[in-house]
């Protein structure tokens, strides 16, 4: 099990991201994000044990936090011990990147793993989580491609634990 803080889409202008997952469903075999069952998302920060008073914190930190409208405008990749990720890059809005910063210095940043501290941070949107590397021509093909830019509504924070995803708390931003 692990823990995660999400900015979650729950709206209709997150289908751009969901065509995304099954357009590269064909890099997997079938779409690891739509079996997640779990609307489209940023993570903000996972926690390989549950850290504790997170709930009253992350309400606290978000409480003023207001629809983020995200723009998308690039895909690219990660090299995971079980494949590659496929990703599309968001342009963040500094008050997302402060929420980021105040969430790990309020947690310890120490209890959330390497790659989602505030100087290994790389935001994105998963779009393909399991990715055979044998497939690394297609997937490169596949992102040197141009996107047309959109923008996406995120208008949840949550807390989850996973696999399988259960929301613990969340927040409906205004």
């Amino acid at each position: 099990m692990a823990f995660a803080i999400n900015l979650r889409s729950d709206n209709v202008s997150a289908e751009r991201l969901r065509a995304l997952w099954f357009l590269s469903s064909e890099l997997e075999g079938a779409s690891s994000m739509a079996a997640l069952n779990y609307p489209p998302h940023i993570t903000l920060a996972v926690y390989d044990e549950d850290p504790g008073e997170l709930a009253p914190l992350l309400m606290e930190l978000c409480k003023d936090l207001p629809v983020q409208h995200i723009r998308f405008t690039r895909l690219n990749k990660f090299r995971a011990p079980h494949g590659l990720v496929l990703w599309a890059a968001p342009e963040l809005p500094e008050s997302l990147l402060m929420i980021h910063r105040q969430l790990h210095a309020s947690i310890n940043a120490k209890h959330s793993r390497q790659n989602y501290q505030p100087d290994s941070w790389v935001p994105h949107s998963t779009i393909a989580n399991g990715v055979n590397p044998a497939r690394l021509t297609e997937v490169e093909s596949l992102i040197a491609q141009p996107l047309d830019s959109f923008e996406v509504r995120f208008d949840v924070v949550d807390y989850v634990e996973y696999p399988p995803v259960r929301i613990i708390t969340e927040l409906v931003l205004d």
